[in-house]
């Protein structure tokens, strides 16, 4: 965030892992769960994505 001047409000963090979702919680930053690639559909996220296409609408707001 620092090296592109941005805010944790503009920031997106997409993963699809506990340490995933742990990393945007220290980070301040919205987590998305990327399904796709998770082994578990209870990791803490704002958002849970079944394929790459829906974070689209997630982006646009």
């Amino acid at each position: 965030m620092e090296l592109e001047k941005t805010v944790p409000e503009n920031v997106l963090y997409i993963g699809d892992s506990p340490c995933d979702s742990e990393c945007a919680a220290a980070a301040g930053v919205d987590f998305a769960l990327a399904l796709w690639g998770s082994r578990s559909r209870t990791i803490p996220a704002r958002y849970s994505v079944q394929n790459p296409e829906d974070l689209i609408a997630i982006i646009r707001g």
